[in-house]
């Protein structure tokens, strides 16, 4: 039988010691409403690392998930008033598969002379922009 090493002991352990020591430096914070919250925020994030560490496993890099992932919700959020949750979930996941495929095929094309690494970062930052503009402005999804 194989002992566990000390660097698998400290990683099964690092939590639970996190939130005595979070407990002990403000008394009364660790509610069952904190966990749920805080296992809220992290099931997406773990979902998306998972998706990241495939894509890694199989020799590739993709710096735009949390790209997509961040404009997928905005695009939910700022849909759901206007057409409910189902039709605005639906409309989120299509504009993350669209923009998930177009990005793949950019970089698998050969056509491109410029790195992938570089190229999906300028998509990154292109998508942030486009998304962060104020409404009304000369480029804004909402201009009348």
């Amino acid at each position: 039988m194989n002992l566990p090493n000390a660097l698998t002991l400290l990683r099964i352990f690092i939590v639970p010691l996190l939130v005595v020591v979070l407990q002990v430096a403000q008394p009364g914070i660790v509610t069952p409403n904190w966990v749920s919250a805080t296992m809220r925020f992290a099931i997406p994030l773990a979902i998306i690392a998972a998706c990241q560490t495939l894509t890694m496993l199989t020799g590739g890099i993709d710096l735009s998930v949390s790209v997509v992932a961040s404009m997928a919700a905005y695009v939910m959020a700022t849909t759901v008033s206007d057409v409910g949750w189902v039709t605005a979930s639906f409309i989120a996941l299509l504009t993350g598969a669209v923009v998930g495929l177009v990005n793949s095929a950019l970089m698998k094309s050969g056509s491109i002379l410029i790195p992938n690494f570089v190229s999906d970062s300028a998509r990154c930052c292109a998508a942030t922009i486009r998304w962060q503009l104020p409404a009304g402005s000369a480029a804004s999804p909402t201009r009348t």
